[in-house]
């Protein structure tokens, strides 16, 4: 944990933080085959241990799960994350809005904030209650009940954290950019960001948030709201804008590696991206974490020299390589 803060910290970290994370689906398919080829790289892993791994919380499992919102998940393969298929909030004959927040809290997870309105919405009732097709209230009204509900998640302590870090996940963007206007995410969400985290960052905590997709326009307004680490997608992002964020502003910088292209990638090509990647963002006093995630559809090869990799790197940052 040490060597985290230190990164965000700039106090030259020991380490360089790297994390990889194996979605149980992976260790459905592959097994004791995966076992066997992440046991040579626990300097980089971690402790392995498939059993537990294959653990999945009721979203992960085949069949339909409601949550503690209304909102219906469908699941088609164990392992993977399901999809949600009701939206629990109803318009009135008059526009009226009816929505039952939650008795019960439950911890954070995927999702919190804007992919929550979603859930409960649906996303074509959602993009135009918030572009203004209905009276803004209602759009409002909404809101206002995900951040309460949120708020009251967070004095209850019910967030993940780790030592000092807290951890929070909400995909804002697309693979072009946010799906609303920077302007729109501004005027709506932007203040739940900075309620939802102000009482952690009072307390002394580090925030890290996870988005997938291209939101470069609101990288500033996410570190006006207090976050700390900022975990990307590679593959879709502007390098030079990351670097820019990282070292004119001290944001740390989670570069995960493209899950995308991860499945079908020339050991040539991963070689090529990781290794520019870790160039435009690396400093030797902190400010970049490294982060993969392993499906199965990734091949065991390309899942053995990317450890290769991230071995070397962790190298590279000792000075063991010149």
């Amino acid at each position: 944990m040490k060597h985290l803060l230190d990164s965000v910290n700039r106090n030259t970290p020991d380490e360089l933080p790297v994390t990889v994370e194996i979605l149980p689906a992976a260790w459905i398919k592959h097994r004791e085959k995966l076992h066997d080829v992440l046991k040579p790289y626990e300097d980089v892993v971690g402790a392995v241990s498939p059993g537990a791994a294959i653990i999945v919380p009721p979203r992960y499992v085949e069949g339909e799960y409601t949550d503690e919102w209304g909102c219906v998940w469908k699941n088609i393969q164990r392992g993977h994350d399901g999809i949600c298929v009701h939206h629990p909030f109803e318009m009135g004959d008059h526009g009226c809005a009816r929505l039952n927040t939650p008795e019960t809290m439950k911890p954070f997870y995927h999702g919190f904030m804007y992919q929550r309105l979603i859930h409960l919405m649906g996303f074509n009732l959602f993009m135009e209650a918030i572009g203004g097709a209905y009276n803004l209230g209602m759009i409002q009204m909404v809101i206002d009940s995900v951040l309460d509900y949120n708020l009251r998640r967070i004095e209850s302590g019910l967030y993940c954290r780790r030592g000092g870090i807290c951890y929070f996940g909400d995909d804002l963007g697309t693979q072009k950019g946010l799906a609303i206007s920077p302007q729109t995410w501004r005027n709506y969400l932007k203040p739940c960001y900075m309620k939802i985290f102000e009482p952690l960052k009072r307390a002394g905590r580090t925030i890290f948030f996870h988005s997938d997709g291209l939101y470069t326009d609101i990288i500033q307004d996410l570190q006006d709201c207090g976050v700390d680490i900022l975990n990307v997608q590679g593959g879709i992002q502007d390098l030079n804008a990351l670097r820019h964020y990282q070292r004119d502003y001290g944001l740390t910088i989670d570069y995960g590696v493209n899950r995308q292209t991860l499945p079908t990638i020339s050991i040539e090509k991963l070689n090529e991206e990781m290794y520019w990647a870790f160039s435009m963002l690396y400093q030797k006093e902190g400010g970049l974490w490294i982060r993969a995630e392993i499906a199965e559809d990734v091949p065991l090869d390309t899942i053995r020299e990317l450890l290769e990799i991230l071995r070397d790197l962790k190298k590279i940052h000792k000075g063991k390589i010149c």
